[in-house]
């Protein structure tokens, strides 16, 4: 296990200069309607001009699709103007959301919205803490505008979560930093109060991680990854200490699996699964065998995954964790069903659906099975019923996964969608499809794992390729891609 020393470089971590914007711009469909009429363009020339194609155009300014910032930038460019922006900085109070359509925003256009500013966003000084802060409250009114399929509640609980983190991201790792620097002269006191603070914060990154995508939490997990190896080095392995580096270690492993680098995934799920048998936590050994199950199977080498959800199933029996036993027999149907032995899937699901039903509300879960519910396992149930053709199963899965899902949980309601999406594929609902897929691809927190899912769906739409549908998910795909 690596105590006290770096580990090889990550290639996925990303290295990038950001900066603080003061406005964050939310541009109407009527706006772009009426700046292209002002200058007396058809929507055939504006077409013609931009390269895009004229009836997704239309439907952008009908209010039927959503406005990109790619988008916006074309309309600005052709039209020689610029527009507004839907939320200004007020001179005697805090900003306010203003322009904003009176119509239903999707969760993709709400999370567009707040991709683009995140991504422009200076969280290197505690100074900013003040202007996320302002943000935080013209986004929540901006948001709570919302209706139709947005959780509004959930989705403003899941914002809240991820302002706080990047505010205090930075002052955070450098307390711990200071915590770690005098650890080995006082580690009583400030050894424990750093490994406390550090695990509190790689749940609130799990959750930024769900909305922003894994690139904007890598960073503030890695750095804690580290203090936690300078702890373990200066003070000695105990086991809560161990046991919140396992974790740490797992988490890194997962975002840089979503951002497609699996070899330095594997190394850091083979750190974590060390650390927590050496911290005697049958639990998060579970939670760690069943990543590595995951990350195998989406390799393509679903027995290795299979050896793994065994393992795991085996530690899940010796806790008395209702969530370990389903989620070590959800990575095992998904296994079994790459691997094509229909029983053996069947059986997990069986599994999975009576640990499911064990799990009380009077005993809360371990914090990192927060993503794990009923709406979670009938996405498994729906992969199962595609895999050995049960359409009509898939298809109820697939619906019931969606009403129950949380759509704040940006990536697992992305792939709940795209899950919809190959159901409607199989029944031949080609514009519905299309369409599902479309509005994940303009979601913004996405990452490699996603995009490489979004090309497998394309793909299976190759006999359609002259559908209507199709052609307009393909203009959509081509401006939102990164």
């Amino acid at each position: 296990m690596t105590r006290g020393r770096k580990v090889p470089p990550v290639a996925a971590l990303p290295q990038r200069t950001l900066r603080q914007p003061r406005e964050v711009s939310v541009v109407s469909s009527e706006e772009l309607r009426a700046a292209r009429e002002q200058q007396r363009l058809t929507l055939g020339q504006f077409a013609d001009l931009t390269g895009r194609d004229k009836g997704h155009l239309s439907r952008v300014e009908r209010g039927e699709r959503a406005i990109t910032p790619a988008l916006v930038r074309d309309y600005e460019r052709v039209l020689n103007t610029s527009f507004a922006p839907s939320i200004v900085a007020m001179p005697d109070g805090p900003v306010r959301a203003v322009g904003v359509p009176d119509r239903t925003l999707s969760t993709g256009e709400a999370v567009s919205a707040l991709i683009d500013w995140s991504a422009e966003t200076d969280r290197d000084t505690p100074g900013q803490a003040a202007a996320v802060s302002d943000l935080a409250e013209a986004v929540a009114e901006w948001a709570t505008r919302t209706s139709g399929t947005v959780n509004r509640r959930e989705l403003l609980t899941r914002l809240s979560t991820v302002f706080a983190v990047a505010a205090a991201s930075p002052m955070l790792t450098q307390r711990v930093l200071d915590l770690a620097s005098s650890a080995s002269t006082d580690t009583g006191a400030r050894h424990p109060a750093g490994v406390a603070l550090i695990a509190d914060n790689l749940m609130r990154c799990r959750q930024q991680a769900d909305v922003l995508g894994p690139s904007a939490s890598l960073p503030a997990v890695a750095a804690q990854q580290q203090i936690l190896s300078e702890f373990l080095s200066a003070s000695g392995a105990d086991n809560s200490t161990l046991a919140v580096f396992a974790e740490a270690n797992q988490l890194m492993g997962w975002l840089l699996f979503n951002l497609g680098d699996y070899r330095s995934a594997q190394h850091y799920y083979e750190e974590a699964r060390a650390a927590a048998h050496e911290a005697h936590d049958m639990e998060l050994v579970t939670y760690v065998l069943c990543a590595m199950s995951h990350l195998a199977t989406w390799q393509g080498r679903p027995r290795v995954g299979i050896d793994h959800a065994v393992a795991a199933a085996q530690w899940a029996s010796r806790t008395s964790s209702a969530p370990a036993r389903g989620y070590a027999a959800d990575v095992m149907v998904r296994a079994f069903v790459a691997d094509r032995d229909a029983s053996s899937a069947r059986r997990a699901l069986d599994q999975e659906h009576t640990a499911l039903a064990s799990i009380s509300a009077d005993q809360p879960p371990t914090r990192w099975w927060y993503f794990y519910d009923e709406s979670f396992a009938l996405g498994t149930e729906t992969e199962y019923a595609l895999g050995f053709g049960f359409t009509e199963q898939a298809d109820r899965a697939a619906k019931k996964t969606l009403r129950l899902a949380d759509p704040s949980n940006v990536h697992n309601y992305a792939f709940s969608l795209l899950l919809q999406s190959e159901v409607l594929i199989q029944a031949g609902e080609i514009a519905g499809a299309a369409q599902l897929i479309g509005d994940v691809a303009g979601f913004g927190p996405s990452s490699p794992r996603a995009q490489q899912r979004i090309s497998g769906l394309r793909k299976s739409l190759a006999p359609w390729a002259d559908h209507s549908s199709v052609r307009e998910l393909d203009e959509r795909l081509r401006t939102t891609a990164p």
